[in-house]
Parts: C-alpha cells; structure tokens; sequence
C-alpha cells in the first residue's frame, strides 16, 4: 500500500494496486486499483478502478468462435461476494476502448512473356480488436464492514450477460483489510 502523506493541508491517499485473478470468463484482468482519500481524518468510500483487456472475436456477427468475446461493453449491474454476502454494486465511469489492427500477407507467382505477363495468387487480410474495458466500484460502509473480517471475496461482472468473476487473493485481502483500517 502506497501511503502519501500532505501535512499542508492534512490529507492522505492511499493506494493499493495490483491483478485479481480471472477464475471464470473471457477478460483478463489488467488493474485492480483499490484507493482511499482521507482529509482531516474523514475517510471517503474505498473506489476500485477495474482495467481489464480482451480480444474480440475476428469473425463480426458470429458468437464465441474463437476467444468468446465480441467486443461489448460492460454490464451496468455487477456483484462483490464478500465471504458468503453478496453486494449488488453499479459499475461506474465504464470505459470500452477498442483498437482495431489488420494485418496480411500475399502470396502468388508470375510469369512474364515479352510484353505479355501474368499473375496469379492470394491475398489474405486477417484483423483482431483490442478491447480495453474499465469501471470503478464505490464500496458501501456495509462492503467496507463485511471486508475487515473477510476470509475471500470475489467481483462478478458481464460483458452482454457473460459473466467474467475475478477473485482476491489471501494476501491481497490483507493489503485491502490495511487500507480499509488505516489510521493516521
């Protein structure tokens, strides 16, 4: 956890960052940014920033034939299973960035005869969409109670109603638990 002290104006930011595992889904995940803004010793609510990353599907219009993903937004609605008690949450600021890339080779042969000549051969052109997805959780008061003593916890979001369920670690709860107690 990365603690930034100001004494000027008595405020503190903390933040810790790193990568949940993907236990079920398409998405990779790429940031789980957990912070925390502290002024005058009042805390605001734990935010997440979730950056996640797929690759679309190459063929439009044709569902999960190769990396199941076709390119759609997150979902609004997405749960935290905090030990055994689910917290419906709104995904905020949500963020699709597609980049798409194409890329193809030739191949053929030819023949020349005086001023006549001929060819002959293909041209493949292949492409691919990078998908960078984000969105922020604002963690409840009853999130933040139920985190101080979890023992798992776990995010469930969809992308067009397919869910993709990233999962903490023990020692990553245990960063999570200092910065939810963290006392100046």
């Amino acid at each position: 956890m990365v603690v930034t002290d100001n004494p000027y104006t008595h405020e503190t930011d903390l933040k810790y960052e790193n990568t949940h595992k993907v236990i079920e889904g398409k998405l990779d995940n790429k940031k789980a940014c957990y912070s925390r803004h502290i002024k005058n010793g009042k805390k605001t609510p734990i935010v997440l920033e979730l950056g996640l990353y797929a690759m679309a599907d190459p063929m439009p219009g044709v569902k999960n034939i190769y990396t199941g993903y076709n390119g759609e937004d997150l979902d609004e609605t997405a749960y935290v299973l905090i030990n055994e008690t689910s917290f419906p949450v709104k995904l905020m600021d949500r963020q699709n960035n597609k980049n798409r890339s194409y890329h193809g080779y030739e191949q053929g042969y030819g023949y020349a005869y005086g001023s006549q000549g001929t060819y002959t051969g293909t041209v493949s052109i292949g492409g691919y969409t990078q998908c960078q997805l984000a969105a922020k959780i604002v963690f409840t008061p009853e999130m933040e109670k139920a985190l101080a003593g979890a023992e798992k916890m776990t995010i469930r979001m969809t992308t067009g109603g397919i869910p993709t369920i990233l999962k903490a670690s023990s020692g990553q709860l245990e960063k999570i638990k200092e910065l939810i107690n963290y006392q100046k």
